[in-house]
């Protein structure tokens, strides 16, 4: 059993040939971008790409838990990781915003049934 749990469930069973990762935004979503050590005549990637939708609270946790993997795999942060750890962040408590406010107007439509 692996002890990257999140990391193994995007496919990624090979972890020791993980050489680092980065996260980038487009279109309204986040890119993870993991790079791999490959010798240079092999068939394997060099490079694997995940996109995770920013307004999906399920994805937003895997994309967290896979930065922390990450991490904690090669062992430092990426360039910038005070301000991409601050977004995400943010991004946890705008989805919050969101879902307590989903929550509210349920409520609100449940009470004006009865």
């Amino acid at each position: 059993m692996s002890k990257f749990k999140t990391l193994s469930t995007m496919g990624l069973t090979d972890t020791q040939s993980i050489q680092r990762f980065s996260l980038s935004e487009k279109n309204g979503q986040d890119l993870l971008k993991v790079q791999f050590n490959q010798p240079e005549n092999s068939v394997l990637p060099s490079s694997t790409s995940f996109s995770f939708k920013q307004n999906d609270i399920t994805q937003q946790q895997m994309k967290i838990s896979a930065i922390e993997e990450l991490t904690q795999l090669t062992g430092k942060h990426t360039r910038g990781d005070h301000e991409k750890l601050a977004a995400l962040e943010a991004d946890i408590d705008r989805m919050e915003a969101i879902m307590k406010s989903k929550i509210d107007e349920m409520r609100q439509e449940v009470h004006n049934l009865f």
